[in-house]
């Protein structure tokens, strides 16, 4: 696949050589790894030095290199995790007890994923949205046009898609539902022309082609599964920590997740996936504040909703629940890691 990615000016020169040599991610971050152990290189470049010694946890002598953790993706880009298959006897979890929620930050985006949504069978879910006071009104003719009934939730623009989805969680718990379809209008600017691709390949994922119902049916009919991602968007936390360590840290510590987790867990790139309310229940009983969430002014990586998008498949999966792809069958439960995402910068 071709992505045109758009570079920032703000790259400097002497990284040039570097990301040539080092093309793929997995090789990056192992360079990344050297460059910070020379007693040279903060005297070159102070904050990328510091920005980098921050987000190799995964190379912590003290858990024996986590980077063998991660061997295989040196030699190919995938490495499918599968679960065992295991009989259960328990109640179905009844369809109203599912629902979708949507953050709405682009109406135009919302007006297309709303397009696709009711051509693949919302109509039997509940919809729940969160958007920002200034288009309230557009989402509102939206919902009116496409006769779309929904829960909608007008917040602060603070937190991305997650802070608000997280002020949703009390709501949906009061209301009985137990899995989400979670998404958002998301647009991928730095893909220039191809902004658009990232959203289109997730929904393909989670809503095309009967996934929708296929999905919810997967996590109502086995209850160790708590997350379903898109294939193609899960990644190895090892490798994109980016500026984000210090906040995952005080998480981890705030939801008492063992930080061993920290150097082989893996993460949904993109926040949207179908999620079991029971596997982030933390979440929802030691909640984050919006206001811990910082204003929006168009960051690009370090904030607390850059770290929280990391954080659900921790939570998932120190409770002990399954994460897997839409790829998955009735008889394979597998979860595909992707070394060298493709929409990622």
């Amino acid at each position: 696949m071709s992505i045109k990615r758009i570079t920032g000016k703000g790259v400097h020169v002497l990284l040039s050589p570097f990301y040539a040599l080092f093309s793929t991610r997995p090789k990056r971050e192992s360079g990344k790894a050297i460059l910070v152990s020379l007693p040279f290189f903060p005297l070159i470049w102070k904050k990328k030095w510091k920005q980098w010694q921050e987000s190799r946890i995964w190379f912590d002598q003290t858990q024996k290199q986590r980077l063998f953790r991660w061997y295989p993706f040196f030699v190919r880009k995938t490495y499918t995790l599968t679960y065992p298959d295991l009989e259960f006897q328990f109640e179905k979890t009844p369809p109203e007890c599912n629902a979708i929620v949507i953050h709405v930050f682009y109406p135009d985006v919302f007006e297309q994923m709303l397009t696709t949504l009711q051509s693949n069978g919302s109509a039997a879910y509940p919809m729940y949205l969160t958007c920002r006071q200034e288009i309230r009104m557009s989402v509102e003719k939206i919902l009116q046009l496409y006769s779309q009934k929904a829960y909608l939730h007008v917040m602060e623009n603070r937190g991305r898609d997650i802070a608000p989805f997280l002020s949703l969680l009390p709501v949906l718990s009061a209301d009985g539902v137990t899995g989400v379809l979670k998404l958002h209008t998301k647009k991928s600017i730095h893909l220039g022309d191809c902004e658009h691709m990232w959203l289109s390949d997730i929904l393909s994922g989670l809503v095309k082609g009967g996934a929708l119902e296929k999905h919810f049916h997967q996590l109502n009919n086995n209850p160790r599964i708590g997350m379903i991602a898109p294939h193609g968007h899960v990644v190895p936390m090892a490798f994109y920590y980016g500026d984000n360590t210090e906040k995952m840290l005080g998480l981890v510590k705030k939801w008492n997740i063992s930080s061993s987790l920290l150097g082989t867990s893996f993460f949904v790139a993109g926040s949207m996936f179908f999620i079991r309310l029971a596997s982030i229940e933390d979440m929802l009983s030691q909640p984050v504040s919006l206001r811990d969430f910082e204003a929006e002014s168009g960051q690009t990586d370090g904030t607390l909703a850059h770290a929280m998008e990391r954080m659900f498949s921790l939570v998932v999966q120190s409770g002990h629940y399954w994460i897997t792809d839409s790829k998955e069958t009735k008889v394979l439960h597998t979860c595909t890691l992707f070394s060298d995402h493709v929409y990622s910068r």
